[in-house]
């Protein structure tokens, strides 16, 4: 396999995506906000078609206070949804929980992932794992970027993605 700039774009930008929707489902802090807009940029910076500019300039133009009033109204007051995987669902939750984070553990561990014990949420927390897959498309554009000889390298990550998604992200 030969670099594919196409390729590399392709996972930059999804990689973008995956950050800026990790991003939003955090406090909307002024660093987030910061970090938002570098996102923002990386995505448009990676070729993404026009359609999605609509979405790109609502996004720019919502106020910090509208923000922090609808994560609040989702996550903190009446926990209108619960950001983590191992809560959705019915039924007792006791070991389906751990077996969750256990199988999301061995993942992050498989792909050189590991949380930061300072930014106080679990694995199974969607922005964390956003973040992962965030990373997971970092990795592939690296291996294209790389070049010859890391076709077996590419398909790793495709898997890596590909069962996360079905397992847990999805």
């Amino acid at each position: 396999m030969t670099d594919d700039p196409e390729s590399i774009k392709k996972n930059l930008a999804r990689s973008g995506l995956y950050r800026l929707l990790s991003l939003g489902f955090g406090y909307p802090a002024a660093a987030l906000r910061q970090e938002y807009q570098r996102s923002l940029d990386c995505i448009r910076n990676a070729s993404v078609q026009a359609s999605w500019e609509p979405v790109w300039s609502k996004l720019e133009s919502d106020s910090a206070e509208d923000l922090e009033g609808e994560y609040l109204r989702l996550f903190a007051t009446n926990v209108v949804c619960s950001p983590y995987e191992s809560e959705q669902g019915a039924g007792p939750k006791d070991f389906t929980k751990a077996r969750d984070l256990s199988d999301i553990q061995g993942f992050y561990q498989a792909f050189g992932f590991s949380l930061v014990a300072s930014a106080g949420e679990l694995g199974d927390h969607i922005r964390v794992e956003l973040e992962f897959m965030s990373i997971l498309c970092l990795k592939e554009a690296y291996f294209f970027l790389w070049g010859e000889g890391m076709d077996e390298a590419v398909a790793i990550v495709r898997d890596g993605q590909r069962l996360f998604l079905r397992d847990h992200l999805g």
